[in-house]
């Protein structure tokens, strides 16, 4: 993969890990229906895993 593809890429894992967490964990918080536990810790397990995922590739060198 070339460096460029490996930064966008990352860029997109970034955004993928923003919106997950905003709807699966700001969502769930802020809804009138009772709060979903199991929305709450797949959202955030989600979340954090594509967050590394960028992490990991933003992190790379050729």
């Amino acid at each position: 993969m070339k460096k460029k593809q490996r930064e966008n890429l990352a860029k997109y894992f970034y955004d993928v890990s923003k919106i997950v967490f905003s709807l699966a964990v700001l969502g769930n918080y802020l809804s009138k229906e009772r709060f979903d536990f199991i929305t709450f810790l797949g959202g955030v397990f989600f979340a954090g895993l594509t967050f590394a995922c960028a992490y990991l590739l933003d992190g790379k060198e050729d």
